[in-house]
C-alpha cells in the first residue's frame, strides 16, 4: 500500500510523531463509549489510536485519494 502524499491545494501537514500521537491520546481523556469526529484524518496516524478506543468513530476528508488509502488501511 502506498504511502499518502500531501496535496498543496489541500495545505496539508501529516502528523506523524508517535509522541506527539500518545500525549493527544491522554489530553482527550476519552471514554469507550463515546461518539468521536476526526476532521481530516490524512493518513490515518492519529485515527488508528482513536479507533480501538471508541465506540464509534466518524473520520471525514475531502482528499478522495486519502478516503481510499484509509478504507484500505483501517
Amino acid at each position: 500500500m502506498l504511502k499518502p502524499i500531501h496535496t498543496k491545494r489541500f495545505g496539508q501537514h501529516f502528523l506523524h510523531d508517535k509522541n506527539y500521537i500518545k500525549r493527544i491520546i491522554e489530553a482527550a481523556a476519552i471514554q469507550p463509549h463515546e461518539c468521536w469526529i476526526e476532521i481530516g484524518p490524512g493518513g490515518g496516524a492519529l485515527t488508528e489510536h482513536l479507533l480501538p478506543l471508541v465506540h464509534k468513530l466518524i473520520a471525514i476528508e475531502i482528499d478522495s485519494t486519502l478516503c481510499d488509502y484509509l478504507k484500505n488501511k483501517l
